[in-house]
């Protein structure tokens, strides 16, 4: 596996919590894009101690028990500890993103330390001067046990607080702009319309099945920018849940192509548009004025609260290029949109 495809896969197949942040973890204009070694022993150390707390504590609660104390203090934590660090430049359409990945995990399944993945992106040209928050960061996130809560918030304001960093980091919560889930399916559907896997017999477009089966979240809320806030339909209802089947897609595709070849339809397919569309036809209910709050599909999970899950499995189709094209193209939207999301 080449490093570019390293870094594409690391994005892939595990739920990310996005932050905006100041900065990046190491200064881009470093001769060395690496941790310090006083860094490194600085999160070993920390990280052992919160460990040993948390593995004493559950010790003493347990009523078997260990004979034989398998740690008697942090130190003997910090060897099972491995942290991994990497910086890379990568390119799409003309732009060249910065990546920066930090990976901490132990070797010791029992000290319950799910593995922690931070990745940085920085665009090229976009001052990080530690006050703009110029910076994207994926955070994995786990299962909602409070223990894996805990050690991640542990971990970030370990970052936060990183020896040796001119300007201290400082992780605000990202949460996307109403408009952005609704966009970038358009773009994206937009994008991988054409898309061809021809390594069977035939070509076959991708787009009939790439999606899958939809669900799609409205808020029962209007979009800000169309009415003023406010429940629109029932000021007891919180969300509206549509499930659309992966064949109804397709029809929606076909007939796109249809009235477009005839010059009924512009040339670019907005297919949130017209899954609205049907929608209005056969509710009377206009999800136009509705925000998006959560997109699901075989491709790519999006939520307003700010996570994302982009499949490997479902766009490893074709060659390469496709696979990087649907995951940077996500990429490239969440930076483009940063500067729109709430504060």
């Amino acid at each position: 596996m080449s490093e570019e495809r390293s870094i594409t896969d690391l994005f892939l197949d595990q739920t990310f919590k996005l932050y905006k942040c100041n900065q990046s973890l190491v200064t881009i204009s470093a001769s060395t894009n690496v941790l310090a070694a006083d860094q490194v022993a600085y999160l070993k150390e920390n990280i052992a101690k919160y460990l040993y707390s948390v593995y004493r504590r559950r010790r003493d609660e347990s009523r078997e028990g260990e004979i034989i104390p398998r740690y008697s203090r942090a130190d003997d934590i910090e060897p099972e500890l491995k942290i991994t660090f990497g910086s890379r430049n990568t390119s799409f359409e003309n732009r060249i993103y910065n990546i920066q990945y930090l990976i901490i995990r132990t070797s010791d399944r029992s000290l319950q330390l799910p593995r922690q993945i931070f990745i940085f992106i920085n665009r090229d040209g976009v001052d990080s001067d530690g006050k703009s928050f110029n910076t994207i960061v994926l955070n994995r996130q786990f299962n909602s046990s409070s223990s894996s809560v805990q050690v991640n918030n542990f971990i970030i304001s370990l970052l936060e607080n990183m020896p040796d960093i001119e300007t201290g980091l400082v992780m605000k919560e990202y949460r996307l702009n109403e408009k952005y889930i609704e966009t970038a399916i358009n773009e994206l559907s937009n994008s991988i319309k054409d898309l061809k896997d021809t390594r069977v017999g035939e070509e076959v477009r991708l787009m009939d099945g790439l999606l899958g089966d939809l669900e799609i979240t409205y808020s029962s809320e209007s979009k800000s920018s169309t009415f003023s806030n406010g429940p629109v339909i029932n000021g007891n209802l919180r969300n509206i849940v549509i499930n659309i089947p992966q064949k109804d897609i397709t029809e929606f595709i076909n007939k796109f192509e249809k009235e477009s070849e005839h010059g009924e339809k512009q040339t670019k397919l907005q297919l949130i548009s017209e899954i609205n569309g049907f929608l209005y036809d056969n509710s009377s209910i206009n999800f136009e004025n509705l925000a998006i709050v959560k997109f699901v599909s075989s491709v790519v999970n999006i939520s307003a609260e700010g996570k994302i899950k982009i499949s490997g499995a479902k766009i490893a189709v074709g060659d390469e290029s496709v696979k990087d094209r649907i995951v940077w193209f996500l990429l490239e939207s969440l930076y483009n949109e940063k500067a729109l999301a709430r504060q």
